[in-house]
């Protein structure tokens, strides 16, 4: 019975190779049978400020980082890599919901720390570790579709889901990949 890990992100804006950072990481780890084995989310401060465009899409501000203990971006970082590394290690399939996001972000990061490469841009573009583009065959579209949609059209229920908060993000794109 094949593992997963399927991670999300929000940060500071949507470019890595810009300087964006990551602010939030969390991840869900279970099976297509809807066992969990472990969930995890994390605060990271990005040592720059958030734009006010950002903070609007996701509702993490400077403020909740500053009155928040969160981790320092290198430990954050380090911590993730970690996670991932050691999941992986044991045959979990790392996935995200927007995997050409998520994922490159990560990977930029891991970069940027000097930390080892768990993955190359082939994995990161494979159909087969993105859920939305899972959802997009399923559904037979090529158009971006948002998580929320994607897990409607599913049937999977969304109401006390907050979109953009990345644990919330992961539980959701967790359900959805079990029904596709």
């Amino acid at each position: 019975m094949q593992n997963y890990i399927i991670v999300d992100l929000e940060t500071t804006g949507l470019k890595a190779q810009a300087g964006d950072k990551v602010i939030q990481f969390a991840a869900v780890n279970g099976n297509k049978q809807g066992l969990y084995n472990a969930e995890v989310s994390l605060l990271i401060n990005p040592g720059i400020k958030i734009p006010p465009e950002s903070t609007y899409i996701h509702g993490i501000s400077d403020d909740i980082i500053n009155k928040s203990h969160c981790l320092d971006y290198k430990m954050g970082i380090t911590f993730i890599h970690s996670y991932i590394k050691y999941f992986m290690g044991k045959g979990f399939k790392l996935m995200a919901y927007n995997s050409a996001f998520d994922l490159t972000f990560l990977k930029v990061a891991f970069e940027d720390e000097g930390l080892i490469r768990l993955y190359d841009d082939d994995y990161i573009n494979s159909s087969k570790n993105c859920v939305m583009k899972m959802a997009q065959n399923k559904y037979r579209t090529n158009k971006y579709m948002k998580l929320v949609k994607a897990c409607q059209k599913a049937g999977v229920i969304t109401e006390g889901y907050r979109a953009h908060n990345a644990l919330d993000d992961c539980k959701m794109a967790f359900e959805l990949l079990r029904r596709l």
